[in-house]
């Protein structure tokens, strides 16, 4: 099976899940100026333009009525299957990490001159691999062994990035005035988690999988 989908998503915020003030987790869904929502127009977080989906599964049934019952244990009784996913990055914004405009919200104010979610994350890679013997019993019950490997290429995908651009050198007030000066953060741009984590979000890269599984 082979699956495309190409899409565009744009808006604008606030996000209508921002409902706590001062929540780090909030204050990001909120636009830069509220008096001008339609500065924040651009393409959504969930923007991914490209996605690309292949799945299929391999039956080794060949060997499943062959007359040598050694070489019907041995080769009959197989399937492979697996699943590849590519998708094109996500966007996001250069930030300056500081409250430039006074609102009381600093995690959403950008570099001046920059539009919202200009800049892209990462591509999206990853192949997943399942192997099945199944040990027939009766006609109706059989034992069924299973490996499966998840992320089997061991490829980091980056699901957040560095996006503070640039930092205020100087007192913010002073920025209007000309006292103040910005410059480049060394680390925009550069991962920070990926996709794949633990129930502690510690990253972790391949992961196997054994199963033993009985059908009546």
């Amino acid at each position: 099976t082979l699956a495309y989908t190409l899409s565009k998503v744009i808006d604008d915020l606030p996000d209508q899940t921002s409902v706590v003030v001062g929540s780090s987790g909030d204050e990001v869904k909120i636009v830069q100026n509220t008096l001008n929502t339609r500065d924040d127009r651009a393409p959504g977080v969930s923007d991914q333009r490209h996605l690309l989906t292949l799945s299929g599964m391999w039956d080794l049934s060949y060997a499943n009525k062959h007359s040598n019952p050694a070489a019907r244990w041995i080769l009959g009784f197989w399937q492979l299957s697996g699943i590849f996913t590519a998708a094109s990055p996500r966007p996001f914004s250069g930030k300056l990490g500081t409250d430039i405009n006074n609102d009381g919200n600093r995690a959403t104010d950008r570099v001046p001159g920059l539009g919202r979610n200009t800049f892209r994350k990462f591509n999206l890679a990853q192949a997943d691999l399942r192997i099945q013997r199944d040990f027939p019993i009766t006609e109706r019950a059989r034992f069924s062994f299973i490996a499966e490997a998840f992320n089997l290429t061991n490829r980091a995908n980056f699901a957040t990035v560095n996006d503070t651009m640039m930092r205020v050198v100087g007192a913010t007030a002073d920025i209007a005035a000309g006292r103040a000066r910005l410059e480049p953060v060394a680390a925009f741009g550069t991962p920070r988690t990926t996709v794949e984590q633990d129930v502690l979000g510690q990253p972790f890269g391949r992961m196997w999988q054994l199963a033993l599984k009985f059908t009546f």
